[in-house]
C-alpha cells in the first residue's frame, strides 16, 4: 500500500477527504454495511467510476474502515471509507501514466507532468462534489459536509483542451504553483442542488492560476452531465 502511494505521489495526483462535520466514531454502526454503502454511492458518469471499486482486487477490512488499492494501466488509486463516514481517496492523474498503459499508450509527444486537461479536471471536481452529496444523504452524512481537495504536481504544466470539437488555446496557459488546495464546508441542503456550481467555481479558480480567465458557461459545457 505504501509503495503504491509513493508511486502515485511521484507524479501528479488528487487527494480527497470527505467527512461529516460532526465526528462520531461509529456513525455507521454496522461494519458490514460499509462496502455496500460506498459501492452504492460511487459516481458513474464516464468510463471509470469514482471511486472505482474492483471485484477482482482484494479489499482490506480493518477495525473501523474498508480500503482498496488499484494499480492498473494508467489508473492508480487508493480509497478508504471509515465507520465515522470519512472517505479518503488518493488517485493519480491518469495522463501522467500513459507509459504504463496499453489502452492509452504514450506517443512521441507525451511526457509526464507536462499537461492538465481542462475537461478531465472539471469532471473530477464534479465527481468529488457529487460523491459528497450522495454521502451527505446517507448514513455517512451530516447537516454539513467538509470537503478537502489537494491537486498536486501542477508546477510547469500547460492547460490543454481535452474536450471534443474544441479549439486549442491561442497562447500557452502555464501554471507555476505546485499544489492547489480546496477546503470547503457545504450544508447538506446546498449539496443537493449545487454540485455543478461548485465544480465550475473551483475549476475556474484553478484555471485562473494558469492565466485562463473564463466564464461559468464555458466551464459548465466541459461537464456534459
Amino acid at each position: 500500500m505504501t509503495e503504491l502511494l509513493d508511486k502515485i505521489k511521484s507524479r501528479g495526483y488528487w487527494q480527497v477527504i470527505i467527512r461529516p462535520s460532526t465526528f462520531v466514531e461509529d456513525k455507521i454502526s454496522n461494519f458490514s454495511s460499509l462496502l455496500p454503502l460506498i459501492q452504492s454511492k460511487a459516481v458513474k458518469i464516464r468510463g471509470w467510476d469514482f471511486p472505482y471499486i474492483s471485484n477482482r482486487d482484494d479489499k482490506k477490512l480493518a477495525v473501523n474502515f474498508v480500503e482498496q488499492a488499484l494499480d492498473w494501466e494508467h489508473h492508480k488509486e487508493i480509497w478508504r471509507f471509515y465507520q465515522s463516514g470519512q472517505f479518503i481517496h488518493v488517485k493519480a492523474m491518469t495522463l501522467d501514466w500513459r507509459d504504463e498503459s496499453t489502452w492509452w499508450p504514450a506517443d512521441e509527444h507525451w511526457a509526464p507532468k507536462t499537461q492538465l486537461g481542462v475537461a478531465d479536471t472539471t469532471l473530477t471536481l464534479y465527481e468529488i462534489f457529487e460523491l459528497a452529496s450522495r454521502l451527505a444523504f446517507s448514513d455517512a452524512g451530516d447537516s454539513s459536509m467538509e470537503i478537502d481537495i489537494l491537486i498536486s504536481g501542477l508546477g510547469g504544466r500547460t492547460l490543454y483542451i481535452d474536450a471534443p470539437n474544441k479549439n486549442s488555446f491561442l497562447r500557452p496557459k502555464v501554471g507555476h504553483l505546485e499544489d492547489f488546495p480546496i477546503r470547503v464546508t457545504v450544508p447538506k441542503v446546498d449539496l443537493s442542488t449545487s454540485v455543478k456550481d461548485l465544480a465550475v467555481r473551483y475549476a475556474k479558480e484553478l484555471f485562473a492560476r494558469f492565466n485562463w480567465e473564463t466564464t461559468d458557461e464555458i466551464v459548465a459545457k466541459l461537464l456534459n452531465v
